[in-house]
């Protein structure tokens, strides 16, 4: 089973589309998307521009009242951003992760913040991101209630986490749902 977050999803839908990876029973994926939310447009970076860091800091934690206070931030818990996470976000949502998601045959999970300000969260938008896993035999599509763009770490995080466990389950009991399946 593979979980992927953020910029992490990129390496998460790789490794969930290789053929050495015949035995995955599933793939969550969440604080990513298609298209970014439209709070987000002037403050990520391009391939030519380095994104606005305190821009950024803000969309990923806010609303603050979701997160502990000693996380907000993320000082606690932070590395370095690798050199090549430019790269990948400038081609994620319209390359990347429509070519990936094509090619995924495991059941899907795709969770969306509530408070999502990375990326568009509205129905039409998450419906899109359904839409891209093609091969997957079932796709689920939810918006974590009073979720932000770090769903592990906020306060939504329980809640979060057991929505995702009880996927994995369904997974392990053998794909009871038709193949055809959407949520």
């Amino acid at each position: 089973f593979l979980w992927g977050h953020s910029v992490g999803s990129e390496l998460t839908m790789r490794m969930a589309v290789d053929d050495r990876n015949g035995d995955i029973l599933g793939l969550e994926l969440s604080g990513t998307g298609r298209e970014h939310h439209a709070l987000a447009a002037d403050i990520f970076g391009t391939k030519d521009r380095y994104a606005n860091a305190r821009g950024v800091g803000e969309l990923l934690w806010t609303p603050a009242d979701l997160y502990p206070a000693d996380i907000i931030g993320g000082a606690k818990i932070a590395s370095s951003t690798p050199a090549y996470e430019g790269v990948v976000t400038a081609s994620w949502p319209q390359e990347n992760f429509p070519a990936l998601a094509a090619e995924v045959r495991v059941p899907v999970h795709f969770t969306a913040a509530e408070h999502e300000k990375v990326w568009r969260n509205d129905p039409s938008a998450l419906d899109d991101v359904a839409a891209m896993f093609t091969e997957a035999p079932r796709v689920q599509v939810q918006v974590e209630p009073s979720g932000g763009h770090n769903l592990s770490i906020g306060y939504a995080a329980p809640a979060y986490h057991r929505r995702v466990i009880s996927f994995l389950e369904e997974c392990i009991e053998g794909r009871t749902r038709p193949a055809d399946f959407r949520s």
